[in-house]
């Protein structure tokens, strides 16, 4: 609809659709008793994989069995409402050639004003799934957003980040072989490194009676990338990639605050940094002034957090 509109040549930010999307389906959602909050359900039905639940453990049949018992889907925001505000937002932005999902959330929340037929109750209750401080879209899109600029530096640190995987890698096997670690630098012998190996499989909620069966799967699935002539990278096995990077991110977060912090901050390194970024965000769907909206963005936040 919007490529057939008088809106075709403004840019949308990549994730500016989606969040207009959850609202829309989170104000159809019902509480359910199997799942503590209607972004994790909705996530569930998404076929996201979302932490405390493995997909092949949770029966999502029982899930919506129990929503539509209760009318789910039935009433909630109407895909006119939303499709209205984002006209006004596109409008609203089209001398500045794009808008971002930051445009979108405020269009829905002020198109409150220009709609009837909404109960006060009801008002309230979509505003907090919109804007709540806590498992709201709001909520949801800031994580989203320093995903992605994290995503941009890190891309920087590639090197850092195989150097990770590979001593990851090392210990794994160690341990799958039941051998000692060879240390290069002093010569000796070492048990494998539990403490590396836990802090990266934390990250993504590996516990630890699970331990042995991950670095035994991820060990095989090497052998078996090199069996056929593969090479076996960080990004060869997705949940591992999604620990390499999570744990790089963790230690690149001040790095990350400080390039953000001041944009007119002018030593080469942290110019580069910055600059790498926004190249990076550039190749993933974003223009010059949604690239530089969404660093300012996470930038705030970063700050908030301190």
């Amino acid at each position: 609809m919007i490529a057939e509109s008088d809106f075709a040549n403004v840019h949308i930010a990549p994730n500016t659709l989606k969040v207009a999307a959850q609202w829309a389906v989170l104000s159809r959602l019902v509480q359910s008793a199997k799942v503590d909050n209607l972004v994790k359900k909705m996530k569930i039905y998404n076929d996201e994989i979302v932490d405390d639940f493995k997909k092949e453990e949770f029966d999502v049949k029982a899930l919506r069995e129990e929503g539509r018992s209760q009318g789910e889907g039935m009433s909630g925001i109407s895909p006119r409402f939303v499709i209205n505000a984002l006209n006004v937002a596109l409008g609203a932005r089209e001398e500045r050639n794009c808008i971002n999902p930051i445009d979108a959330i405020r269009a829905l929340r002020d198109h409150f004003s220009h709609h009837v037929g909404i109960s006060d109750e009801d008002q309230s209750r979509f505003e907090g799934m919109l804007i709540g401080e806590k498992d709201s879209v709001s909520s949801e899109y800031k994580e989203i957003a320093k995903r992605e600029v994290n995503v941009a530096f890190l891309h920087a640190y590639e090197e850092q980040a195989n150097t990770l995987f590979d001593n990851y890698m090392r210990n794994v096997e160690a341990f799958c072989l039941k051998q000692k670690v060879h240390d290069s630098i002093t010569g000796e012998y070492t048990d494998p490194d539990e403490k590396l190996m836990r802090s990266i499989e934390e990250l993504i909620n590996i516990p630890v009676n699970s331990k042995a069966e991950f670095r035994n799967g991820i060990f095989v699935h090497k052998s078996s990338a090199q069996d056929r002539g593969e090479k076996f990278t960080f990004k060869s096995y997705p949940s591992l990639k999604e620990a390499i990077e999570k744990k790089l991110m963790s230690d690149l977060k001040n790095v990350v605050s400080l390039t953000l912090a001041d944009p007119s901050k002018t030593d080469k390194k942290t110019k580069r940094r910055r600059v790498e970024a926004i190249d990076r965000l550039l190749e993933n769907g974003y223009c010059d002034h949604c690239a530089n909206n969404l660093l300012a963005f996470v930038g705030e936040i970063l700050r908030r957090e301190g």
